[in-house]
């Protein structure tokens, strides 16, 4: 099969591939690619400098230029898009077909589909998972385990909203070049999906809503922009579309070697959320478990009655 200038696909294409690699959706990758690609590298960069100045007794706070936002109490975000509204239970999981069929059907509100901590990203699982997204909004989608079990989707009005989460900003796909280099796996995992099934969830009054994992500073909070990107590219063809986006923001920490030294001068080295929760001014929520890491330490279940 053959692409776009400058774009080269390494991976083998098995039965089906060529319904998600196209080439629209390749240049789409290949798009996003050139005009972020350089940032991504200097946001990855910049990573290490601020893990090596937080290292060094560099502090944990907000930005002093987003302080009248945070004493503005009427200040709200956007309210929750189409199928986003409850979302008291979620449940996650890779994108294999079994486990598409079953998330979907779980009664859960919302299924995190997951390119990344649950999915072992080989390329046959990347692009298969991709297949089982569009297949599953299709309805086509349906498995038969080795003992005969078969599976199929429950009514869509039954089926929880799909959240697909991309890997990590720091992680890349191999099997893909685009002018001889290495693309961003996320960049390749929001693309895939986008392309394909960011009308087929409109037509289900949805959406494609996207989770994006691990960052580590506000500025890697507005690669909203590949959303843009994209956003503009698709307009132009077809017509506006709306992209909720969630952003899992990762604590760099100061690390344990630092500790006694950032104590004698008296800095507050307790526990970055209870640290953060405190500089907004907000009480730290009341542990649930017996022991929450998060929270830095064990606590004791209380009675129940």
């Amino acid at each position: 099969m053959s692409y776009g200038e400058g774009i080269q696909v390494n991976g083998p294409v098995r039965d089906r591939y060529e319904e998600i690699l196209t080439p629209q959706a390749l240049d789409l990758v290949a798009l996003l690619q050139r005009e972020l690609g350089p940032r991504r590298t200097e946001l990855l960069a910049a990573r290490a400098a601020r893990q090596q100045e937080l290292s060094a007794g560099a502090t944990l706070d907000f930005l002093a230029e987003t302080a009248q936002i945070r004493a503005d109490r009427s200040w709200r975000v956007a309210s929750p898009a189409a199928g986003l509204v409850d979302r008291r239970v979620e449940i996650t999981g890779p994108t294999d077909k079994k486990m598409t069929i079953n998330a979907l059907n779980s009664g859960a509100k919302v299924w995190l589909a997951d390119f990344e901590d649950a999915n072992t990203p080989l390329w046959d699982n990347m692009v298969s998972g991709h297949l089982n997204l569009k297949d599953a909004l299709d309805r086509s989608i349906d498995f038969t385990s080795a003992d005969g079990k078969d599976y199929r989707l429950a009514p869509d009005e039954a089926l929880a909203t799909i959240v697909v989460r991309p890997r990590g900003w720091h992680l890349e796909e191999k099997h893909v070049l685009v002018d001889g280099q290495r693309i961003s796996g996320s960049l390749f995992d929001f693309a895939m999906y986008f392309f394909h099934c960011a009308r087929r969830q409109l037509a289900k009054g949805k959406g494609p809503y996207f989770y994006l994992a691990k960052m580590e500073s506000h500025l890697e909070a507005r690669r909203g922009d590949p959303l843009r990107a994209a956003g503009a590219q698709r307009r132009a063809e077809r017509g506006p579309l709306g992209l909720p986006v969630q952003h899992h923001q990762e604590v760099p920490h100061p690390g344990p070697r630092l500790r006694p030294a950032r104590a004698q001068r008296g800095d507050d080295d307790g526990p970055v959320h209870a640290r953060l929760h405190r500089a907004a001014g907000q009480d730290l929520p009341r542990p649930r478990c017996a022991r929450d890491g998060r929270n830095g330490g064990v606590h004791s279940e209380p009675a129940r009655s």
